[in-house]
């Protein structure tokens, strides 16, 4: 009797742990979706930088500078289209983005700055003006 009283009790835990794991994972994939539907970036606007170990971005109304990371396409796609409108050697120009901001670096030229941009989206770039940020 003891022996079938432990088995019973044993499957009673079983699917009482079964369900706890089901409702926690339920609990999890909620979270997820909630950041998903959260984070929806809104377009951030600055001035961008691009040269010999720099790749910077200060938002507009803000005296940090962050770092800029990005997949390989994305960085890509900014260096190549600030070529194009810089007329010298770290010029700023006027980006609208969207992305992330995150931790200043631990290590590398990111380091000396406030702290990371990871670029999702380049939505536009143009020349400096003295209107860009109003």
């Amino acid at each position: 009797m003891a022996l079938s009283y432990f088995i019973m009790n044993r499957h009673t835990l079983s699917i009482f742990l079964f369900y706890v794991m089901f409702f926690l994972q339920a609990c999890d994939n909620t979270a997820v979706s909630e950041t998903q539907t959260n984070s929806e970036q809104q377009p951030i606007k600055g001035h961008y930088i691009y040269g010999h170990e720099t790749n910077t971005f200060q938002p507009c109304e803000q005296h940090k500078v962050y770092w800029v990371n990005g997949s390989n396409q994305i960085l890509n796609r900014l260096k190549n289209k600030y070529e194009s409108f810089k007329l010298q050697p770290y010029e700023k120009v006027f980006v609208e983005l969207t992305g992330e901001f995150s931790d200043k670096s631990l290590d590398g030229f990111a380091m000396d700055y406030d702290g990371q941009f990871l670029v999702s989206t380049l939505l536009s770039m143009d020349k400096k003006t003295n209107d860009d940020c109003r």
